[in-house]
C-alpha cells in the first residue's frame, strides 16, 4: 500500500494544481454576476434538519476525504479520480457563472456559533450553490475509495459513512439545500461513468 517516492510526489503536485483549479475560480465567480443571481429557497426537508453548528466539524472533513482518495488508491483508480475531480470542478463552474445562485444566511442566528463556522460564513460568500461541488467531490472521493482493491468492504461502508455525514453537513450548516447536492452527486456520478470509460485507458497501469 506504500507509494513510491517518485509516485507520491507525482500526487502531491497534481493534488496542488487540483486545489488551485479548484479554489481559484470559485473565489472569482463569487464576485462575478453576467446575470441576476437565483436566490434559492430552503425546502421542508432543509427546514427538518435544521442548523447544527457542530456540523462544521464534519464539513471540513471533506479536505481529509479528498486527501485520502487522491493518495491511497492504486495508480488506476487515482487516475480516474484525478481526471473526474477536474472535469466536475469544471462543470460545476460553467453552472456557477451562467447561473448565478445564492442561499441567504440571514436567518441563522449566529450567537454561539463555533468559531470556525463563523470563519467560513466571513471568508465564503452564500454563493456558488448549485450544484453543490463540496458533495460531489465528496460522491467522487466515495467513488474512487469504493472501486479501489485496498480496502475491505467494512472500510468502504465507513467510507460512506463519511461522505453521507459531509452531504448532511452542507445542509445542517445552511450552505446549501438538497437539491444542490443531488445534482452535485449527479454530475460526479455521469463524470466518474464517462472518465472510466474513455480517459484511463490512456494511462495504463
Amino acid at each position: 500500500m506504500r507509494l513510491e517516492m517518485k509516485e507520491l510526489l507525482r500526487r502531491l503536485y497534481s493534488g496542488a494544481i487540483l486545489v488551485i483549479w479548484i479554489i481559484l475560480p470559485y473565489a472569482l465567480l463569487q464576485a462575478i454576476e453576467i446575470r441576476e443571481v437565483w436566490w434559492l429557497e430552503q425546502t421542508l426537508f432543509d427546514r427538518w434538519i435544521g442548523i447544527h453548528f457542530n456540523a462544521v466539524w464534519v464539513y471540513f472533513s471533506f479536505y481529509f476525504l479528498l486527501a485520502f482518495a487522491g493518495l491511497a488508491p492504486e495508480r488506476r483508480v487515482y487516475l480516474q479520480y484525478l481526471y473526474a475531480v477536474g472535469w466536475t470542478t469544471m462543470a460545476a463552474h460553467m453552472i456557477f457563472l451562467m447561473i448565478p445562485s445564492g442561499l441567504s444566511r440571514d436567518a441563522i442566528e449566529m450567537q454561539g456559533a463555533p468559531q470556525l463556522y463563523q470563519w467560513l460564513v466571513e471568508y465564503d460568500k452564500p454563493r456558488n450553490v448549485f450544484p453543490s461541488l463540496h458533495v460531489a467531490l465528496s460522491v467522487l472521493a466515495g467513488m474512487a475509495l469504493q472501486r479501489s482493491c485496498r480496502f475491505s468492504s467494512f472500510v468502504k461502508v465507513l467510507v460512506w459513512a463519511w461522505v453521507s455525514g459531509i452531504v448532511w453537513s452542507t445542509v445542517a450548516l445552511g450552505q446549501h439545500v438538497i437539491y444542490d447536492g443531488i445534482l452535485g452527486a449527479l454530475i460526479a456520478v455521469v463524470t466518474w461513468w464517462v472518465v472510466g470509460r474513455y480517459a484511463t485507458s490512456l494511462h495504463p497501469e
